[in-house]
């Protein structure tokens, strides 16, 4: 099963709020994870603008190969 965490997601998680246990269950296997660009850049802003750029880095580093994958994961899934 592939799993689409959106934004509010995994700043619940990277933010330790109420929910970040119950969406940790969700992220033992990143391989399953699909993110979005957007959703990248949300987190990145988010977490850059709260907390330090070096914090904001480890959320994940977009190339193209990853962009692609991620749209014909998408296409596939229907997402």
């Amino acid at each position: 099963m592939i799993l689409l965490i959106d934004s509010s997601g995994w700043i619940e998680f990277f933010a330790d709020g109420p929910l970040a246990i119950q969406y940790s269950k969700y992220l033992k296997d990143l391989s399953k994870i699909v993110t979005p660009s957007i959703v990248i850049y949300e987190v990145y802003k988010k977490v850059k603008k709260e907390r330090t750029e070096e914090d904001a880095l480890l959320v994940v580093s977009l190339n193209e190969s990853i962009a692609l994958l991620a749209a014909d994961i998408s296409l596939k899934y229907a997402f």
